[in-house]
């Protein structure tokens, strides 16, 4: 697939409609190989809180295609994620998945080092208690040669059927790349055509890591009461940032005070290449054309 930065805006949703899939109790599952799971609507919690929806420990090779996540209006839906992926490895694959009104997380890998491709999913609302929606925590793809293609995902952290943004936190955001890495071996993902709208304090960031590349991503965000920055590109908790690129992304984003505020990115990552190939402040970008509708 050629990394060309074409941004999608908003389209009809070709699957069916939200919630008329087959429905699934939550999944924790460790020491594994070659998961598959396909075409299941999410909405039973199991057991106490703290628990997900699709967790998976220690797994090699995982493909989860066209799952629907809702949230639980209760107690238990708090500090949730939608997909889990803790310490996996070999190919991943997660596709046309959806998810409304995401408890914490939508997908987060922690110390997963994964080759392959997370595309056409769609997110439509926050909550009180998400954080990032898309989390790569110490995690990316295996090397250079073996990348993550984390490609045409659309984000939209507005709360269902009305334009108020669902988020409250000031840490969460849309897309983040490496937080906390640790080595050089962190890294190697490609975030291509994504679009990312109200995402809380941050729309994309990249946090850490190496061979890093922002491309063609469309980032949109109001004034909030915790909103920050559109796109960050910084050292944070890390030990190592370097390589990074970013060019024709698109971003328009105003921080609390009700400044506008697009990029952040003080030199602790290196030079960032093709910076000056992006478009900041961009008045093209509209709600409307970023909404996702899940329905």
């Amino acid at each position: 697939m050629t990394l060309a930065g074409n941004p999608i805006y908003a389209a009809p949703d070709p699957t069916p409609p939200f919630g008329q899939r087959p429905s699934q109790a939550s999944i924790s599952q460790s020491t594994g190989s070659n998961f598959v799971i396909s075409n299941k609507f999410f909405n039973q919690f199991v057991g106490g809180p703290g628990g997900e929806y699709l967790e998976l420990d220690s797994y090699n090779n995982v493909t989860i295609t066209d799952c629907d996540f809702d949230s639980v209006p209760d107690a238990l839906g708090s500090g949730r994620r939608c997909i889990y992926l803790v310490d996996c490895t070999g190919t991943i694959r997660i596709e046309r998945c959806r998810a409304r009104s995401v408890p914490q997380n939508f997908i987060q890998f922690n110390r997963s080092h994964m080759v392959g491709i997370i595309q056409d999913n769609r997110v439509r609302g926050a909550t009180t208690n998400s954080e990032d929606l898309i989390s790569f925590f110490r995690s990316g793809g295996v090397d250079a040669n073996n990348r993550l293609l984390v490609y045409n995902n659309r984000l939209d952290g507005n709360i269902p059927s009305t334009l108020t943004p669902g988020y409250t936190s000031g840490s969460g955001t849309g897309i983040i790349c490496c937080d906390s890495a640790q080595d050089l071996n962190t890294g190697f993902i490609d975030v291509v055509n994504c679009t990312c709208l109200n995402t809380a304090q941050v729309g994309i960031a990249v946090a850490g890591g190496n061979d890093i590349t922002l491309i063609g991503n469309l980032v949109k965000g109001i004034q909030t009461a915790t909103s920050n920055v559109g796109m960050y590109i910084r050292l944070g908790s890390s030990l190592v940032c370097q390589n990074i690129t970013a060019r024709g992304n698109r971003v328009f984003w105003i921080n609390s005070s009700g400044s506008e505020n697009d990029l952040f990115s003080p030199g602790t990552c290196g030079t960032v290449n093709n910076i000056s190939d992006n478009v900041f402040g961009d008045p093209s970008l509209t709600i409307a054309n970023l909404t996702v509708n899940l329905e």
